[in-house]
């Protein structure tokens, strides 16, 4: 998701490379921390639920790997992807600009980064509205 909202979803337009770069970008273990952080932010349910989909494929199969007695049966396995089946349908209706806000919300790692998120943080929770006077409406996390 985050490779085709930030490189491009057209395969015949993309820069292949670029999209291959952003789409092993993800380190899971802030996705995991990201998951938990999502609905604080102001994201579409549709965008939520697939962060925690995510997050929940991502433990099944650390389970798998690491835990030689692990075991899904054929209904568990089929289970699984009937969820990610229906949360990446459900993707396709989220807005785009949401859709880049949370690719780049979930991949964009730095002190400026983490700066900018607690001036806004900091400026939500004190008054209402973003640092640029602009009240807070459904579209938060597309900002």
């Amino acid at each position: 998701m985050c490779a085709d909202a930030l490189a491009g979803d057209d395969e015949a337009w993309r820069p292949f490379k670029a999209w291959v770069e952003i789409h092993r970008m993800l380190d899971h273990a802030v996705a995991r921390k990201a998951r938990g952080e999502v609905g604080t932010v102001g994201f579409p349910p549709e965008i939520q639920e697939f962060a925690k989909t995510f997050v929940n494929l991502q433990m099944i199969r650390h389970s798998a790997d690491y835990n030689p007695v692990f075991k899904l049966n054929a209904a568990e396995v089929s289970s699984q992807i009937d969820e990610v089946k229906k949360r990446m349908a459900d993707l396709k209706s989220v807005d785009k600009r949401h859709k880049i806000a949370f690719a780049v919300w979930v991949l964009a790692r730095g002190k400026g980064v983490s700066d900018s998120r607690a001036y806004f943080r900091k400026g939500l929770d004190r008054r209402g509205v973003d640092p640029r006077g602009k009240p807070l409406d459904s579209d938060r996390g597309a900002d």
